[in-house]
């Protein structure tokens, strides 16, 4: 082996070892934020720097799939991606401390979430039961994407069936503040795309739900 090669070796270990060195700094960088972050983090209040402040919370949904239509019972079953996004004044740290970390996931269980249920559920748990990881940006926005199997009445009339049309609403609040407190604005509704089907036939479906019914003054 000649004195090249053996130099070639040595570049490409020390990359190696300097690679390994920053990932791992990165990593503990993001270790000490996350505990720096929930040290003393209370999950029960909600995060706003004066009690008087209004939490302002977007929410939106996205329909998966419609799982069953129980016409019977007048019960409609769908698979939901909800969407909620927030500011929370007590996650909030600077980039520069932190190696550049800009985002952090945090298990939601571990930071207050919207306490968001269906209010007109007609089976099961009317709120989220999947508990995914938020995203929070270092300016104190957190993001949540929970998926959701929903069970909710809707009155379905097939009488004109093979034509008929069903309007099923889902109607979202907070369980335990009103609007004074969290305050629920709906996020822009996607855009309706056009699905190309057997038959030539062309079934429209709009991806996102409304949500414009809101129980936002329940307990006034």
């Amino acid at each position: 082996m000649n004195m090249m090669s053996m130099c070639k070796i040595a570049v490409f270990l020390w990359i190696l070892v300097a690679e390994a060195k920053s990932k791992q700094l990165a990593k503990d960088l993001e270790g000490q934020l996350y505990e720096d972050l929930l040290f003393d983090y209370n999950k029960i209040p909600r995060p706003v720097k004066n009690s008087s402040d209004i939490l302002t919370v977007d929410v939106g949904a996205s329909l998966i799939r419609i799982i069953d239509v129980d016409e019977k019972n007048q019960v409609l079953t769908t698979n939901l991606w909800l969407e909620m996004k927030w500011f929370d004044s007590k996650l909030t740290w600077d980039p520069k401390k932190y190696g550049g970390l800009r985002t952090l996931h945090i298990p939601s269980d571990l930071i207050w979430t919207p306490d968001l249920v269906l209010y007109n559920n007609a089976a099961g748990d009317p709120d989220i039961t999947i508990l995914t990881d938020a995203l929070v940006t270092h300016d104190g926005h957190v993001f949540w994407q929970p998926p959701a199997i929903y069970k909710s009445f809707c009155p379905i009339d097939v009488t004109w069936f093979p034509y008929d049309s069903q309007k099923c609403e889902m109607k979202f609040g907070t369980w335990t503040y009103t609007g004074r407190y969290v305050d629920l604005k709906q996020l822009p509704k996607e855009d309706v795309v056009t699905v190309q089907v057997e038959g030539n036939d062309v079934e429209y479906m709009q991806q996102g739900m409304d949500l414009s019914f809101f129980y936002r003054w329940l307990f006034c």
